[in-house]
């Protein structure tokens, strides 16, 4: 029997909410997502999310909303042992195309200054840091970035 070992990416369903909590806590322990405003982001009417699945199993996932032009990228999430493997540029190369049908002309995120892997990667997706966040994160600061789309 063969195995698919492949990263598959599918819409978010409700019913993923348990787990993509779990994943949240795991990926930002001092600063997840409360599962009720998982929930209210996943119903939202102009929210996209996706989740990266091997096997079945959610290895990450990305929640976007579309504010007019504005397309706000609230989280991007992989697993410690699915980093570095594409996952999250997948993610992101997928919510950006859908928020783009929607109108979507610009793209934000925030991200923990110290956080250099994800840095790195928006960088690569050409991000551009617009300014930082004091206190963005409790005592943390943050960075806001900015992409066009294309």
């Amino acid at each position: 029997m063969v195995y698919e070992r492949r990263i598959l990416l599918r819409p978010v369903r409700l019913d993923d909410l348990d787990e993509l909590y779990i994943i949240d806590k795991i990926c930002f322990p001092e600063h997840y997502f409360p599962k009720d405003f998982l929930r209210y982001l996943l119903t939202h009417d102009s929210a996209l999310s996706f989740a990266a699945t091997m096997l079945g199993k959610i290895v990450g996932f990305v929640i976007g909303v579309a504010e007019g032009e504005i397309g706000r990228i609230y989280t991007l999430d992989v697993v410690p042992e699915f980093r570095r493997r594409g996952v999250g540029a997948m993610l992101l190369k997928k919510v950006e195309e859908e928020l783009r049908r929607k109108g979507v002309r610009i793209y934000c995120l925030e991200v923990m200054r110290e956080n250099y892997p994800a840095i790195k990667l928006y960088l690569k997706m050409n991000y551009k840091p617009v300014r930082i966040l004091k206190r963005y994160y409790g005592n943390r600061d943050g960075i806001l970035m900015v992409k066009e789309a294309d």
